[in-house]
C-alpha cells in the first residue's frame, strides 16, 4: 500500500473545463510517483467511470465536494493510504 505524501490541485476555466472536469487533486508518494487523481465535475458534465491503470487510480466526484475532500487533503494529521 501506497503513503500518500504529497498532493497537487488543479482549477480548469471555461464552460466545459478541462475534458469535462472542474478540478483535478493528484495525489503522490514522497518520490513524485502519481498514486491516484481525484477529478471533479459540474452539475450536467458527464461522468467517467472510476478505474486503475498501471496502479493510478482515478476517480470522479462532484464539484461541491472539492472543499471537504481539500480541506481533508490538506488537515489530516495521520498518514493517508490510498
Amino acid at each position: 500500500m501506497a503513503k500518500v505524501s504529497k498532493y497537487s490541485i488543479l482549477f480548469y476555466s471555461g464552460e466545459q473545463g478541462y475534458q469535462n472536469n472542474r478540478a483535478q487533486i493528484s495525489l503522490a508518494d514522497a518520490d513524485g510517483n502519481t498514486l491516484a487523481f481525484v477529478r471533479f465535475k459540474d452539475p450536467g458534465m458527464p461522468y467517467e467511470l472510476d478505474t486503475e491503470t498501471d496502479g493510478i487510480i482515478t476517480m470522479h466526484l462532484p464539484s461541491a465536494m472539492l472543499p471537504s475532500i481539500l480541506d481533508a487533503v490538506r488537515n489530516e494529521k495521520t498518514d493517508i493510504y490510498y
